[in-house]
């Protein structure tokens, strides 16, 4: 399919000679008299993909003013045609978004070629365009995926001292984890700022120790946020970059808000512990089994059975039963199972060591 051109020429004759050649190459031409008449066939023309622009068009606006507003209207390769060389004329378009500036009377050849460059520049800017778009959209979702999942990224500079500024760079989930923002000193110092003092000194000697042995940083820590002074757990992690020497350089890695999980597992851990001290300080033989009858937790009051505690986890129910009593025992559990929001009681005997 021919590419059509919207030839921008207020000398009709030219235009017409202009056009007529460009058609032997193949172009399709619609031609503008006036630098308001291309805007309008801008607008009203969407097949249009190239602009050939005389910069004098007498009355009216000019081809730099003409191009400006027609470019606003569509993104399209705009090429200048123009009598004119003078360093002030070649300058106004300049300013503008073209792809080439073609001396009038020049060959045919000359401008043919110059029109096939435009495509290719401007092809190659569009492409260049998809490819900054793309980023910007994964770089959005990265955003949105560490804002949702409370986690952050980072690299730090291993061979700077306490108070370059060049220490460390994040992503913008940092300053959300940390309370800062921009403006706080991305020093060393800085860091060290929102550890939380009673773990300073275990995250410095803990990263000497990742650098000195060329291993992964892997951490939970506390912090205290800068602006609001609240402390919180996070969990850090990080890889060592080398440079061409196997010189560690750089630590990058990423830090995620892990607070709501340390309280559950404390609330969690308190729960655990008081069922244990009901379990130990019941005179009653209380366990916990899972649906194969396994035991998960027993009381201390087995030990009455001649049996350690670490001797009964693990083991089913019904290698201590009594033998006599194991296919009765069985037939009941088996009711259990299959009906299990009903109670059931079982007197058995238990078999001692």
């Amino acid at each position: 399919m021919s590419k059509k051109i919207l030839l921008v020429e207020d000398e009709a004759l030219i235009a017409m000679n202009e056009a007529q050649m460009l058609k032997n190459l193949g172009y399709e031409v619609v031609i503008a008299y006036s630098g308001e008449k291309s805007v309008e066939m801008i607008e009203d023309d969407p097949e249009i993909s190239l602009i050939l622009m005389d910069i004098d068009l007498g009355k009216g606006i000019d081809g730099t003013e003409a191009a400006e507003q027609t470019l606003n209207k569509k993104d399209i390769p705009a090429v200048f045609l123009s009598s004119h060389t003078e360093p002030e004329v070649v300058e106004k378009t300049e300013k503008i978004t073209s792809y080439g500036y073609v001396v009038k009377n020049s060959s045919i050849t000359v401008l043919d070629a110059s029109i096939k460059m435009a495509f290719k520049l401007f092809d190659a800017s569009i492409k260049e365009k998809e490819k900054e778009s793309a980023l910007r959209e994964r770089e959005e979702m990265m955003r949105n995926s560490e804002s949702l999942a409370h986690i952050c990224s980072y690299s730090t500079n291993l061979n700077v001292n306490e108070l370059d500024e060049s220490a460390w760079v994040c992503s913008p989930e940092f300053y959300k984890i940390f309370g800062i923002d921009e403006t706080y000193p991305h020093t060393i110092a800085g860091w060290a700022g929102f550890i939380h003092p009673d773990h300073r000194k275990e995250i410095v000697a803990y990263h000497e120790h990742v650098v000195k042995e060329r291993t992964f940083f892997d951490h939970e820590y506390k912090i205290v946020r800068i602006n609001d002074g609240a402390e919180r757990w996070v969990q850090g992690t990080g890889k060592l970059e080398f440079d061409e020497k196997g010189t560690p350089v750089r630590m990058h890695g990423a830090i995620q808000d892990i607070t709501d999980r340390k309280h559950t597992e404390e609330a969690l851990k308190a729960k655990n512990n008081l069922l244990e001290r009901v379990f130990d300080n019941n005179i009653d033989l209380i366990a916990l089994t899972d649906l194969e009858g396994n035991y998960e937790m027993v009381g201390k009051a087995h030990k009455i059975l001649g049996y350690e505690i670490e001797d009964l986890i693990g083991k089913n129910v019904m290698d201590f039963v009594h033998p006599e009593d194991v296919s009765y025992v069985s037939r009941r559990v088996q009711r259990v199972r299959t009906i299990p929001d009903q109670r059931r009681t079982v007197e058995y005997r238990y078999r001692r060591t």
